[in-house]
């Protein structure tokens, strides 16, 4: 290893080269990098959903989700399987257990699906199978066209956008909210078709044979080739209108004599508009490894070349970009890069000189490029996570060059020249500092094979960090020296307050420290007097803070929360029939209050909606410019509550979003579920811990029966088809064939149906069905009966289950509720599981706790390898035991409580840190025991030979990671300081437990450490 480290050092060319390769590569690396919001994530999950319009849930669950099932389920690796059937559609969705082979999981269930397909009834639309990734979920942008304009217009706007945008090979997908598709209505008189004995069944029988494409092929003869055609797709409204309906000796009766037709759009199911005028949403999904900025930026580019030929009423706003997100979070964690930097470098010139501090600047951004090249060569983006571990990094990755810098600068106060001085410093820190690396590094990666999604989510934070200190290991061991033989000629007197000649190599005994240590080193010494005392009043006082903290009241919780610049306010479906009018008019209601609150920016209003009535969503000012979003929805919510109607008021936060609280019931009939569940419901409402309950089980209300007689439809011998047909004239209408204009690029849908004035339930006595003896009235055939509204049935694994969802009121935790409310639900006689947050909860903290033990296993190994000794491995590992109360300090002090995830991963990758100084400390130790020192002179020697660089590293590591800590967001090129900025809320919880945890660990490692290895020494000898 030396002589290999010395002939690197010797070619500085080389070594010069490489580094300008480095960084040019890098810089260029990093400006055509991938940037997106969040982690890329790919999701083993498959979602199936199949449209049949009309089926009603029960219909639904039986005839289309159990013929999957039964397919389905012969799948290998599945962990979730969850179906919904609803009226008019059976969707499902398939979890696979994490690190299932994803490149087949389409190609496996479709292969199902096909199966089952053999069993569904006639009519079914084709299902549309889909695999979910973060990339295809998350909406890069939402595009809103309004204005003061008829609904048509604002239609065809956002559906020529769409068609421009899906050319775009960026995007993924465009779905359009609020609008709906063009449709011709024949709207027929039932008087009229009576008089002239027609019924409903011929007359769509007749257009579906008039629109039914025939291709007559081509006449072959010795002269050549003639195509024939024969036209009958109708592609013009004459085509439709001409049509024959009845034919005898005195007249041709066309479709127009007997029904008006109509130009129309079929009634959407969502209306939508922003503040008060009529608009029309576009939310963009971008495709998977495609620049979220220059994606915006083409969005906007082309929906400005279409703005021009719209109406100069049309109004176009952009909202939830995130690509704005992106450029502002890349901005603000490159200022506290640099900050982080800036304050690093400070402390070196002031502790190590211009020079040295300069060497160590340097360090900092190619290892920084490096670990960019490695992370693109791996296919992977720039991210939320990859930039915070790159600020996590600045403060670690100049450890090895700090111990390198500052033991050259000592070798050159002895005399050596500076080629000499550097290669020996190389030489004799290398094993120290690839131990170290490989300790910190054994901590994260164990990370790497955290499973589920919040595995995926953070898996980034290792990789980017095992990136860039691998190649500060290179970039201390290599490049520093090489620049610093080159650079760094003259020493500078680094501990030298009279003058004097700083000798740290020089042996000192009966406590002859000379410089600033001096005064540190007497406060030290006296420790040594009373080994035993010192280390049991630190066990003591860790014992006092892990009850302190016990005790406190401030708990676990999962992820920490964020701000967010949208409330939802969701008014709830309370199963009344509501008209489309009296929907708006609640919506209306809710908006006018709503709009009460100060700071917002636009509203979204929604009318309709599934399992909903309607739906707010408030677009926040910036967050410089308010309150937290946390504060405006609980003042938002005391203006909403004198309101009649139940309404959800949402902040969801944490990578998943969603809420807290999720319990799914099962194993009962799902009648008797129903009823359990609100049950619950109430035991949560009467808690008064849970805010926005919720469950997926029908909405209630009635629904409408149409009960027919067999017995009696057989002697007429009426068809139930018949029946069926002549019902759905009352309702959506009877799909009779498809209508292709010229400037179309779809089919437009003709449907026949009664006229509005004719569609209500009574009109059922008056309508007519074809029978052996003619038209006969279709009332004595049918019954109605009023039954519960069965509208949504679900069903997990293949049972029927419903799940009851919440929010918790501010100060709950979940962990508390769990364990107060779990022991309500033993007299229910009912399965269940708490899902979500308490799920992953679960999971997480199980996999946190096996990856710190096998992070500490790991290091022990490189430890042993190192220093062939077991107690001075467990002395060192006991560094991370100690330090860990800085922890629960740090979260005392700010009042904050213990995150899963973000103070979980803060420990694990301590340990890695924590560990590096008592390898350069023990190192120093053994290298003086070996030259025949005293243990107890040995133990004051190494701690004043290595107090330097001990206390260098740390603070540099707590400097880089402090602004984070405190929230603050410093700009230096635009000279501003922003506090508690959105991304402090959660990545400040990561950087605080290192700070605090740091903080704690050097006392620990000058004053319990010395004292152990004195005990240690002194056991060994009894």
């Amino acid at each position: 290893m030396n002589k290999f480290l010395e002939s690197l050092i010797l070619r500085p060319r080389t070594i010069l080269m490489i580094t300008f390769l480095l960084f040019v590569s890098g810089v260029m690396v990093y400006i055509g990098i991938v940037k997106e919001s969040s982690p890329n994530i790919a999701m083993p999950m498959v979602i199936i959903s199949v449209p049949f319009d009309g089926v009603s849930a029960e219909d639904a669950e039986s005839l289309l989700i159990k013929p999957m099932e039964k397919e389905l389920r012969d799948l290998d690796d599945i962990k979730i399987l969850l179906s919904e059937a609803t009226e008019g559609h059976a969707g499902i969705t398939i979890e696979f257990v994490s690190g299932t082979d994803e490149s087949r999981l389409l190609s496996a269930v479709r292969e199902k699906v096909d199966k089952a397909k053999v069993n569904f009834p006639k009519g079914v639309d084709e299902p549309n199978i889909k695999q979910i990734t973060a990339a295809n979920q998350e909406v890069i942008l939402t595009l809103i066209i309004s204005g003061q304009q008829n609904y048509r217009s604002l239609v065809t706007q956002a559906e020529q956008l769409k068609t421009q945008l899906e050319l775009l090979p960026e995007i993924l997908e465009v779905k359009v909210i609020g609008g709906s598709d063009e449709v011709i209505d024949i709207e027929i008189d039932p008087v009229r078709i009576q008089s002239y004995q027609l019924d409903v069944a011929s007359i769509s029988q007749l257009i579906k044979a008039n629109s039914a494409l025939i291709p007559a092929g081509s006449l072959e003869s010795e002269q050549g080739s003639l195509a024939i055609k024969i036209p009958s797709v109708f592609r013009q409204p004459n085509d439709v209108l001409s049509l024959p309906v009845v034919v005898d000796d005195v007249r041709v009766l066309t479709l127009s004599d007997i029904a008006d037709v109509r130009f129309t759009h079929k009634k959407p199911d969502e209306k939508t508009r922003l503040n008060t005028d009529p608009s029309i949403e576009l939310r963009i999904y971008k495709k998977s490894g495609v620049n979220i900025l220059d994606t915006v930026g083409l969005i906007e580019a082309k929906t400005s070349a279409l703005e021009t030929q719209w109406p100069a009423t049309t109004k176009v706003t952009y909202l939830h970009n995130k690509a704005e997100d992106v450029a502002n979070m890349i901005n603000d964690l490159q200022s506290s890069i640099l900050s982080s930097v800036v304050l690093v470098v400070i402390v070196l010139v002031a502790a190590l000189g211009l020079r040295s501090a300069l060497l160590v600047g340097i360090s900092i951004p190619i290892s920084f490029l490096s670990g960019i090249i490695i992370i693109s060569m791996l296919g992977y983006s720039v991210n939320m996570v990859v930039l915070f571990s790159l600020i996590m990094a600045v403060g670690m990755l100049v450890d090895g060059a700090i111990v390198v810098i500052e033991l050259a600068q000592r070798k050159l106060q002895q005399g050596l020249d500076s080629g000499e001085a550097y290669i020996r410093a190389a030489q004799q820190m290398a094993w120290p500092i690839i131990a170290s690396t490989a300790t910190t590094l054994s901590a994260f990666i164990p990370l790497l094979f955290w499973p589920g999604f919040f595995g995926q989510y953070m898996k980034f934070l290792p990789i980017t960090l095992i990136a860039t200190l691998s190649a500060s290991l290179v970039v201390a061991l290599v490049i520093i020296p090489t620049l610093g033989r080159l650079l760094d000629k003259n020493p500078l007197p680094l501990d030298d307050e009279h003058g004097e000649e700083n000798t740290h190599d020089k042996v000192v005994t009966g406590g002859n420290f000379i410089g600033f240590s001096r005064h540190y080193m007497r406060l030290l010494e006296a420790s040594l007097l009373h080994p035993k005392k010192v280390v049991t009043s630190a066990v003591v006082i860790l014992i006092l803070i892990f009850n302190a903290y016990g005790s406190s009241g401030l708990g676990v919780e999962f992820f920490p929360e964020k701000d967010n610049r949208v409330i939802q306010v969701i008014i709830k479906d309370d199963g009344s029939p509501y008209s489309q009018k009296e929907q708006t008019a609640i919506v209306d209601a809710v908006y006018k209050e709503a709009i009460k609150l100060d700071y917002i920016q636009d509203v979204q209003v929604l009318v309709g909606g599934r399992d909903q009535i309607g739906a707010l969503a408030i677009t926040l000012l910036e967050w410089q410019h308010r309150p937290s979003s946390a504060t405006l929805m609980t003042e938002l919510r005391g203006i909403l509550e004198p309101l009649a109607w139940e309404l959800d008021i949402l902040n969801a936060s944490g990578p998943q979003g969603g809420k807290s609280f999720k319990l799914q019931i099962s194993g009962l009939p799902f009648d008797e579920l129903r009823v359990v569940n609100k049950q619950i419901q109430q035991l949560m409402s009467d808690d008064g811990r849970f805010t926005n309950i919720e469950d997926n089980g029908p909405a209630g209300g009635v629904e409408w029966h149409l009960i027919y007689d067999k017995n009696l439809a057989a002697q007429k011998q009426v068809s139930i088809k018949d029946i069926g047909t002549t019902v759905k004239l009352l309702t959506n209408g009877v799909y009779v064939g498809a209508y292709r204009p010229d400037y179309a690029d779809e089919d437009i849908d003709i449907r026949l149906r009664l006229s509005e004035q004719y569609r209500h339930l009574s009109q059922l006595n008056h309508l007519t069905v074809n029978s052996s003896s003619g038209l006969v009235p279709i009332a004595p055939f049918i019954s109605q009966q009023v039954k519960p509204r069965n509208n949504l049935i679900t069903r997990v694994d293949g049972e029927q289950a419903i799940t009851i969802q919440a929010d918790l009121i501010e100060g709950a935790q979940l962990n508390g509720v769990l364990n107060d409310f779990e022991p309500l639900l033993k007299p229910f006689n009912v399965a269940y599981e708490f899902k979500g947050e308490a799920a992953d909860q679960a999971e997480s903290g199980s996999f946190l706790i096996k990856a710190f033990s096998v992070a500490v296993f790991m290091m022990a190994i490189i430890l042993v390898t190192q220093f062939n000794s077991y107690f001075q491995v467990a002395l060192i590992l006991s560094a991370v035991v100690f330090s860990s109360g800085g922890v629960l300090i740090g979260l005392m002090v700010q009042q904050m409580p213990f995150s899963i995830v973000m103070s979980g991963i803060g420990v694990i990758a301590l340990a890695g840190i924590v560990v590096n100084n008592n390898i350069v400390l023990i190192d120093t130790f053994n290298g003086l025991v070996a030259d025949g020192l005293s243990v107890k002179d040995a133990v004051m020697n190494a701690v004043y030979l290595r107090l330097r660089p001990v206390m260098l590293t740390t603070i540099t590591t707590i400097l880089g990671l402090l602004p984070m800590a405190m929230g603050l967001n410093i700009d230096l090129m635009a000279s501003v300081i922003e506090v508690d900025g959105p991304s402090s809320a959660v990545w400040g919880v990561l950087a605080m437990a290192i700070v605090w945890f740091l903080t704690f660990a050097s006392n620990i490692t000058l004053q319990i450490t010395r004292c152990l290895l004195l005990l240690v020494q002194r056991f060994k000898a009894v």
